[in-house]
């Protein structure tokens, strides 16, 4: 269905938008959900974080394996090759990688994305 990032500061106990966009833009993404639906929430505090990072990595390669009939583990060694984070074919682990390093692999899946006539952004 989809994915939505959205920051927020905490004051007085309360969990407030950082922008008044990003309240539009939560109250528009539960209007599309059907009712009844399940919905998944991940809170993460600190930093930019690496599990929303991870969360998408994951969603994108699984979309690009779906389009072109690769593996899973296809793509995501792919990403890992092309951004130089395998060596004599033992890969680093998404889990291991830096932000910067994740942000890297990002990039390079939506330009795997775009050859492939998908966009991942």
């Amino acid at each position: 269905m989809g994915h939505i990032h959205i920051q927020f500061t905490k004051r007085g106990g309360k969990l407030n938008y950082q922008k008044k966009a990003f309240e539009k833009l939560y109250r528009e993404f539960i209007d599309k959900i059907p009712e009844g639906h399940v919905a998944h929430m991940l809170i993460e505090t600190g930093e930019l974080g690496l599990l929303s990072q991870l969360a998408i990595l994951h969603k994108n390669i699984r979309t690009l394996s779906r389009h072109t009939g690769s593996s899973f583990k296809e793509i995501k060694n792919e990403v890992k090759e092309e951004c130089g984070f395998c060596i004599n074919g033992e890969c680093k682990s998404f889990a291991d990688m830096t932000k910067e390093e994740l942000e890297d692999c990002k990039e390079t899946l939506i330009q795997l994305g775009e050859f492939a006539g998908i966009n991942l952004r």
